[in-house]
């Protein structure tokens, strides 16, 4: 009993650093970095600087106008300030650049925390996919001037004035009232579509396996959903597929040429698909090589053709043999 109980703590200790380790290894790979605050800054945007205008803010509808800053954090991520024209209530973007450091499970598990999933290029920033999330702040108030004191006038006396008879009041029409026009609404300002479709490769011999990455665009935060319709179901497999991953793989069992379409669905939950995002690929059949197959059988004019030849220099031999005798 004692051996076992020595053999089992090693192993159960084992066990607990190994998942201490796994589990230390998990958080460092998808850790959050830090933004400085936005009222810590002083001085206008590195990246961008507007001292008034129309600007748009990830995963708000309209635009907003006022002031706005874009400074440089690191390792491509930035912080966005924007303070209104009316009011203190700023917003502070922080844009987390995360093409090639997180994978899409991991990316998946900050959008379900809040964060916005989008392409740096269409606001300004780096190409690749960033993670934006908007916090609250205040604005640096402007100073109030204090006005000066106005200097106190002494009323001279007013004279006695003279009444004089008013004439009598003459009636005029009263105008018809003019009709306010009721203004309308805003436009929503949201844009989106299906970018693109890159296959791995155009075409090849049967079977070919096929990766396809899709691309969409969203201007209130990200692509909900994609959906690849591959037009062919070889092999038992799914013609159409829908999933949140703009990459799929498809195996093309057979010869011919295949028309692979891709749709997004966006914030609004509306499917969008565009000439762009349409691609053919090409499947051959294997190249027969020359010589692998055998002629069983010799025609016969080709072994008739053997015999004469054969008889006609047996019938010259011997008349040569017969004259130098």
């Amino acid at each position: 009993m004692s051996f076992i109980i020595k053999f089992r703590v090693p192993i159960l200790l084992t066990s607990l650093a190994f998942l201490l380790f796994s589990t230390t290894k998990v958080n460092a790979l998808i850790s959050v970095p830090s933004w400085p605050p936005c009222y810590s800054y002083d001085y206008p945007g590195d990246k961008a600087h507007y001292d008034d205008g129309g600007h748009g803010i990830i995963g708000r509808n309209g635009l907003y106008y006022g002031s706005d800053d874009v400074y440089t954090v690191s390792n491509g991520n930035y912080v966005q300030c924007f303070c209104p024209n009316d009011s203190s209530d700023g917003i502070q973007t922080n844009w987390w650049y995360v093409e090639g450091r997180l994978t899409d499970d991991q990316i998946d598990i900050y959008r379900n925390k809040g964060w916005i999933l989008t392409l740096g290029h269409y606001w300004g920033l780096e190409d690749g996919r960033y993670l934006a999330r908007n916090i609250d702040y205040q604005c640096k108030a402007e100073p109030t001037p204090t006005p000066s004191p106005s200097p106190t006038m002494t009323p001279s006396p007013s004279p006695t004035a003279t009444p004089t008879p008013s004439p009598s009041p003459t009636l005029s029409p009263s105008p018809s009232p003019t009709a306010t026009p009721t203004p309308s609404s805003s436009p929503d300002n949201h844009n989106s579509e299906c970018v693109a479709i890159t296959p791995s490769v155009y075409g090849g011999t049967a079977p070919l396996t096929v990766e396809f990455q899709a691309e969409g665009y969203d201007s209130k935060g990200y692509v909900e959903e994609y959906e690849f319709n591959f037009n062919d179901t070889s092999g038992g497999q799914k013609q159409v597929i829908r999933s949140i991953h703009s990459n799929q793989t498809h195996r093309f069992e057979n010869t011919g040429s295949y028309t692979v379409d891709v749709m997004i669905k966006d914030t609004k939950g509306v499917w969008k698909s565009s000439d762009k995002c349409r691609v053919t690929v090409n499947v051959q059949s294997e190249p027969q090589v020359l010589g692998a197959s055998t002629t069983e059988t010799l025609p016969e004019t080709g072994i008739a053709g053997f015999g004469l030849g054969f008889f006609f220099t047996g019938v010259a031999g011997f008349g040569i043999w017969k004259k130098f005798r």
